[in-house]
């Protein structure tokens, strides 16, 4: 099952872009980029809003027929423009460049697609991140932290009621001194089902009774009744920054 992969670039302090939407504080060099073209040409499709799409689209379809252009920058147009792309969004009335239209982000159908054979999908866009982050869709998380404090601007991750528990799958640092983090969804829990009832011999204590109502608590509340008690243990089921003086940006975020 192929998964949905969100890679963005952020601050330390967790903005992905600043008051005024700028994202000069991002840092791309050569070593970066490759990494990113590296990273998204094994997926099997762009997943976008319509902002993000406008602005690749913009300029990266003739991005390596420019003056000048070559190295990972060239490499990547033409990764851009081969890769297949879903753009979520309900005003856009015509895309190019081997682009799928879809006016709203369907959970059932988005499962689907991740059933399908292929590779992973890379997500890009705030905004649409925000709306599969909401449907618990994302399956894996690759934060691009620069080293900066932005102090106030766009964060990443809107406020949410839930808590999602992710798993640590790996580090780099670059020699620009940015430093990726992975992350992929922690698998669920199964249910550790319920405690057997004492015995209702004589065999059977007060001691005893008292054990197995404290565990049955502990096991529906998950905590333990009084300080200092663990709860019961159960067993768990077995894209970058815009190029200098395009004002666009390349995949990563």
């Amino acid at each position: 099952m192929r998964k949905i992969v969100l890679a963005m670039s952020v601050s330390v302090d967790g903005f992905f872009e600043g008051p005024g939407r700028e994202l000069d504080w991002h840092l791309v060099d050569d070593e970066l980029h490759q990494h990113f073209n590296d990273e998204l040409r094994s997926m099997s499709a762009f997943l976008d809003g319509r902002v993000s799409y406008e602005l690749m689209a913009g300029y990266w379809p003739t991005a390596d027929a420019a003056p000048g252009a070559s190295g990972p920058m060239a490499e990547f147009a033409g990764i851009w423009r081969e890769m297949p792309k879903l753009v979520f969004s309900r005003t856009l009335e015509r895309a190019e460049w081997n682009t799928t239209i879809r006016r709203e982000v369907v959970p059932e159908e988005i499962e689907a697609l991740k059933r399908q054979p292929g590779g992973d999908m890379s997500l890009g866009g705030a905004d649409l991140a925000a709306t599969f982050m909401r449907h618990d869709l994302i399956d894996a998380y690759h934060l691009y932290v620069h080293p900066v404090l932005l102090g106030r601007g766009r964060p990443l991750f809107p406020d949410s009621a839930s808590r999602t528990a992710l798993v640590p799958a790996g580090s780099r640092t670059f020699g620009n001194g940015v430093v990726l983090l992975r992350y992929t969804r922690r698998p669920p829990r199964t249910s550790c089902g319920t405690l057997p009832r004492p015995e209702s011999s004589s065999r059977a204590t007060d001691t005893d009774r008292l054990r197995a109502r404290d565990g049955r608590q502990r096991r529906v509340d998950g905590r333990g009744r009084g300080p200092g008690v663990r709860p019961a243990a159960c067993p768990a089921a077995s894209r970058a920054a815009r190029p200098a003086g395009t004002g666009r940006r390349p995949r990563g975020r």
